[in-house]
């Protein structure tokens, strides 16, 4: 029996002289080129990754301005809310201690409305009441995001439509106006260039 030789691309011993393995193609003399495992494994992780940041970005552009839009639209909701609520006490505040007249509060600016968590016992327990939403809903004890009527414009020589209070500029972003309450207790959003706005801006301070 003559020499033989293990074929390294499949282990079959086949006789020296042979060139090529019968088995797997093996050419004897030639280097085998093996596949770098390590590689191959990191390059497929790596598009895995690459392929999820893609789909997530993707995800973010599609959902995200429409997450925010929802977000906006939601505090500026509340932000009516807390001011309905104010002005609601505000009614309440005459009833209790502005008789014999009625007469609402007689503070200027944001004191008008301050003046809620003042009265004993308080009209407003909760100061959320006295912060926008859309500034992060909290606010410093004896301060508010809302203006209340200017020290030219005393509450009582207002008309039912005219704004009693309102938000502060930028609130809501920039120029993109707020939320005004007449002093009917009626909120009505209003832009930056709105009337509305402007004549809220001219008979409220903050």
């Amino acid at each position: 029996m003559g020499m033989t030789k293990a074929c390294p691309g499949c282990g079959t011993h086949v006789p020296g002289a042979v060139v090529a393995c019968a088995s797997c193609g093996h050419m004897f003399g030639a280097t085998m080129i093996r596949p770098n495992r390590s590689w191959s494994g990191r390059a497929w992780m790596l598009a895995v990754v690459a392929g999820l940041l893609f789909v997530a970005g993707v995800g973010a552009a599609i959902f995200l301005p429409g997450i925010l839009r929802a977000r906006r639209i939601a505090g500026q909701a509340a932000c009516m809310k807390n001011l309905e609520t104010l002005h609601k006490m505000m009614r309440e505040y005459a009833n209790q201690f502005g008789k014999p007249q009625n007469f609402m509060s007689t503070r200027k600016g944001g004191e008008f409305w301050i003046h809620l968590a003042q009265t004993t016992p308080p009209l407003v327990n909760d100061a959320s009441l006295f912060a926008c939403p859309l500034e992060g809903g909290r606010n410093a004890p004896g301060t508010t995001d809302y203006r209340g009527p200017s020290p030219n414009h005393n509450v009582l020589t207002l008309g039912a439509a005219d704004p009693m209070g309102a938000d502060r500029p930028g609130s809501h972003g920039f120029q993109a106006g707020g939320n005004v309450v007449r002093k009917n207790g009626q909120v009505v959003e209003a832009g930056e260039f709105d009337p509305l706005w402007v004549e809220a801006m001219a008979k409220t301070s903050p």
